[in-house]
């Protein structure tokens, strides 16, 4: 499961980028997880996000 802190995201859209997958989107500012049956826990958004605001559980 992934979760995004509304309140650390800046928007910047790093995870969008970073992810293989095409998990995020970027709606009203704010990253979205769009598809997270797409995401292989592969940590690459939580590496790029400058604001720690992604977290994956198992």
């Amino acid at each position: 499961m992934i979760k995004i802190d509304k309140e650390k995201c800046s928007g910047c859209g790093n995870c969008v980028e970073a992810c293989p997958f095409g998990v995020f989107e970027i709606e009203d500012g704010k990253i979205i997880v769009k598809h997270p049956e797409k995401c292989r826990k592969c940590r690459a958004c939580v590496s790029a996000c400058p604001n720690n605001a992604i977290e994956i559980e198992d």
